[in-house]
């Protein structure tokens, strides 16, 4: 159909653009869709990132987050969030430390053009706590993955 991939290349970044808003989070997802990332999914992460951070600088036990809705899972912990604009039905967020020490806040599933938000409540997270880690989002298929060292 196309003669070149550039053509194709342009059509799908055209197609995966959303609108941000002037708080930074994102207005809408690719083809005008509502962004997955419902304020429910923030606030699990927005706690994922913060008990993270505490692990890493106070020492402080993930188990904490048990009160906040989170569940053991895999070595580590992880939310279930009823999330009707999913086909399947729900977004998680997983939270675990690995074997280096780096702690994980995995967020799925999310679009692209979201990584905007999850920037912004991870710096919200730790702005709070008061701590500098270093930071990197990783995507992984369908979802992002918070990595603090």
């Amino acid at each position: 159909m196309f003669r070149k991939s550039g053509l194709v290349f342009l059509f799908l970044a055209l197609a995966s653009c959303g609108e941000i808003s002037s708080d930074g989070s994102v207005a809408s997802g690719p083809f005008g869709r509502t962004p997955l990332m419902t304020a429910e999914v923030q606030r699990a992460t927005h706690a994922g990132v913060a008990a993270c951070a505490d692990a890493k600088t106070t020492g402080a036990p993930l188990l904490r987050l048990t009160s906040q809705g989170f569940v053991p899972w895999r070595g580590g912990y992880r939310a279930a969030i009823d999330n009707p604009l999913i086909f399947a039905g729900n977004s998680s967020v997983s939270v675990e430390v690995d074997r280096r020490g780096a702690c994980h806040v995995k967020v799925t599933p999310i679009y692209p053009i979201e990584l905007q938000t999850l920037q912004s409540v991870t710096s919200g997270a730790l702005a709070g706590r008061g701590v500098g880690l270093d930071v990197w989002f990783v995507r992984k298929g369908d979802a992002y993955e918070v990595v603090l060292n």
